[in-house]
């Protein structure tokens, strides 16, 4: 990138030369700490866990003393007395489908089906980026070979000339130009139809083999119903631009609106099963007995809410083609603000319709979210985080400067493919980054329930 930054934008370059820094003191980090604690089940370390709340408040410190005191006098008649009613309780829980621990086999099922998500977005990306969207004009479910013959493309391709794009865009297009833009298509399709395969039949598998606990099928199912969704949600998207009556612009295209849609509803879909494999792999929390440490989590939760807000507007950025307009930065013409910002009415439609006005948006979103981010990783400074969530921050600043440095890039050469692929991939890997960091930092209620249950019977 360095060759092709013009010498009026060394901003470009301390974006660089910052991250290098981070990533240098990233490794300092990973090699003085330990990056995944132990993870000691919570009935052996209790009583540890309980001592250490009692730097927090004075009550909790009773309640540790009283905990250790009854641990310690606990009487055996009382114990053999309710052996018994345990080994009952616990055959009913076994039987229980909340008693089932999933093997490791689930979660790399699910990471699996996350790291599809994240490729079918890097070729959704390249497929709007060549303008290959339209190329395939009929839905098939069930059909998957492509055409095979010379009579076969020649087939595909007479019914491509019958729609808007084929007569107002691309009347000189040859076969062989049509089989590049049907290639990405075809293979975003068959890269959906393959996350399908995938993700139901050993999650079948797992059903009949009783794998699954109860408070996971819910999520499972909803991931399933989620996937055919956005299968219908991409079809419905290409259908707006196959019809000149539903042309939101004044030359085929899809409809922003349902473009966005399309690329909100894949992100929502990969952080939510990226999230629920986490959960698998972490059960314990890393942060849970730290002080203060719900402030910090909300201001990430309020970085990550801002991150999700700009990619959005990116979608409207990519279904209006606005990153072809004003190739400059920071200025918009002769001001920051363009001049074309509020040239429609209503008022609304410049925040969807307008491309000078969708591209000042992201443009401004993006600023902020860096802003902010930068703002996050000096909040974090006052905590005292676990190993785990410094190494994430230190990344997630990282990943920001390397994604501003690439939208930037982007912009001022005209929105390349490889950039604009590069562009959409980073701000799934910072989404990512920022999934980690919250499920480092979550506090869940079960782990507050258990400490308020084991008090409770120890106080008694």
């Amino acid at each position: 990138l360095v060759f092709h930054i013009p010498k009026k934008h060394p901003l470009l370059i301390i974006f660089s030369f910052i991250f290098l820094l981070k990533i240098i003191k990233m490794f300092r980090l990973w090699r003085h700490a330990s990056i995944v604690p132990s993870r000691v089940s919570f009935a052996v370390s209790c009583k540890e866990n309980l001592v250490r709340l009692t730097t927090i408040k004075p009550q909790i410190r009773f309640l540790s003393q009283s905990f250790t005191q009854n641990i310690s006098n606990k009487d055996t008649t009382q114990h053999d007395s309710t052996t018994s009613q345990n080994q009952d309780n616990n055959h009913e829980n076994n039987n229980s489908d909340n008693s089932i621990i999933p093997p490791k086999s689930v979660r790399y099922w699910l990471y699996g089906c996350a790291a599809m998500v994240f490729g079918i977005v890097i070729v959704g990306g390249a497929t709007r980026l060549t303008n290959s969207g339209l190329s395939m004009v009929e839905w098939k479910p069930t059909s998957i070979l492509p055409p095979l013959t010379n009579e076969e493309w020649d087939e595909e391709f007479s019914k491509y000339k019958s729609f808007p794009e084929f007569k107002k865009l691309n009347q000189r297009m040859t076969v062989d130009e049509f089989k590049m833009i049907f290639f990405w298509e075809y293979s975003h399709r068959m890269i959906g139809r393959a996350i399908g395969v995938v993700f139901f039949f050993p999650f079948v598998y797992f059903l009949a083999k009783k794998q699954i606990p109860s408070s996971l099928k819910p999520k499972l199912w909803a991931m399933l119903a989620m996937g055919g969704g956005q299968g219908f949600l991409g079809w419905y998207m290409v259908k707006s631009g196959l019809d000149e009556a539903t042309l939101v612009t004044s030359y085929p295209t899809v409809s922003p609106y349902r473009l966005s849609a399309h690329l909100t509803s894949a992100f929502t879909i990969y952080s939510f099963i990226l999230w629920t494999a986490l959960s698998l792999s972490y059960p314990n929390p890393h942060n849970y007995l730290k002080q203060n440490i719900q402030k910090f989590r909300v201001a990430t939760l309020a970085t990550g809410t801002l991150l999700a807000i700009t990619i959005v507007s990116g979608a409207f950025v990519a279904g209006l083609d606005a990153g072809l307009v004003y190739n400059e930065f920071p200025y918009m013409g002769e001001t920051i603000i363009p001049k074309e910002w509020a040239q429609m009415i209503p008022l609304w439609k410049n925040f969807t319709e307008n491309p000078v006005a969708v591209q000042f948006n992201h443009r401004a979103l993006a600023t902020s979210t860096a802003a902010t981010v930068l703002a996050l990783y000096l909040y974090a400074q006052r905590f005292p985080l676990s190993p785990r969530s410094k190494v994430l921050m230190n990344l997630v600043l990282g990943m920001t400067g390397v994604q501003a440095s690439l939208g930037i890039s982007t912009l001022l050469l005209y929105v390349p493919v490889e950039l604009g692929v590069a562009h959409q991939s980073g701000s799934l890997v910072l989404l990512s980054l920022l999934i980690l960091m919250l499920h480092s930092l979550r506090v869940p209620k079960s782990s507050i329930r258990q400490v308020t249950n084991v008090a409770k019977q120890a106080l008694k």
